[in-house]
């Protein structure tokens, strides 16, 4: 199906959020390691993972290490010629999963052969249709891990926290002006899932402050990341993307947070390490939805 306005609407929250929480929160973290071949359901790419999601791809986020290539068996090789030297077989890069994608090639196949620097988030952003129950108290979540450990890749199904849950809760059309201009309000939950007080304090601190700010609304044909997940560009940058690609706005017209009660014994909670909270956001915007 065609992608419609509350899609796009989501979908330019998701990249609203991650940005204003990486850029005010300055909330990542450079490193570099071995990506760690993974078995995936792509016939015809070997892909290869970083121990840690989501990393960096916002170039807008200034001091951060935005990963467009790896070195193979020791040489640096990037995903366009424009970049830099280019290796035949490396395709893609998806920041989101934390993968490095290479065409199905013999040369690839010993381990300890590809690794990158880049930028790891210290809050992922995720959009979902799942209650606020099922996350927070049925649901595993893996720690993003800070110790010394023997490192693995991490496969696409694995939800890593820190994270922030979006969720779209609902609207209406309330009638606007004459000539059939209603007002449209989206009401969107953000479920803050922290691994301290301090961190879950400032996530909310941030998310709070953009009450009364006006969210950028990016239509589907210039988002940044294709079917795939990879970039459709060689440089996505989240600042420069809005001045250009954006002609409408939401209104964020109230921005609530209420924390959660850390024992709920009616639960089964599995996450007993989380500090969470909820960000709610009342968003509206005066267009002709017919």
């Amino acid at each position: 199906m065609k992608a419609q306005f509350e899609n796009e609407v989501m979908s330019s929250l998701m990249l609203y959020v991650d940005h204003y929480i990486l850029d005010k929160g300055e909330a990542y973290t450079n490193t570099s390691s071995i990506f760690y071949k993974i078995e995936e359901n792509f016939t015809d790419y070997q892909v290869w993972s970083a121990p840690y999601k989501q990393l960096v791809c916002d170039h807008s986020i200034t001091g951060a290490t935005v990963i467009s290539g790896a070195h193979i068996n020791g040489s640096e090789s990037y995903t366009t010629p424009s970049q830099g030297p280019s290796h035949q077989d490396l395709e893609f890069v998806n920041q989101y999963q934390g993968q490095i994608f290479f065409k199905q090639n013999p040369s690839i196949t010993p381990i300890n052969s590809v690794s990158g620097a880049y930028s790891v988030k210290d809050f992922n952003v995720y959009l979902t249709n799942e209650n606020e129950e099922e996350l927070l108290f049925e649901t595993q979540f893996d720690l993003r891990p800070k110790v010394s450990q023997t490192p693995t890749g991490l496969s696409s199904e694995i939800r890593t926290f820190p994270a922030i849950f979006i969720k779209n809760n609902g609207g209406t059309n309330e009638p606007w002006s004459f000539g059939g201009q209603d007002n449209t309000i989206i009401n969107a939950r953000m479920i803050v899932m922290a691994d301290s007080a301090y961190n879950l304090d400032a996530a909310c601190s941030i998310l709070k402050d953009r009450a009364h700010d006006e969210m950028p609304v990016l239509s589907a044909d210039v988002m940044p990341f294709n079917a795939a997940g990879g970039l459709k560009t060689d440089c996505f940058n989240y600042s420069h993307l809005v001045e250009t690609g954006s002609n409408d706005s939401m209104y964020i017209t109230n921005a609530f947070v209420s924390k959660i009660a850390p024992n709920r014994q009616f639960y089964k909670n599995v996450n007993k390490d989380i500090f969470s909270a909820f960000v709610d956001f009342e968003m509206e915007m005066p267009r002709y939805p017919r």
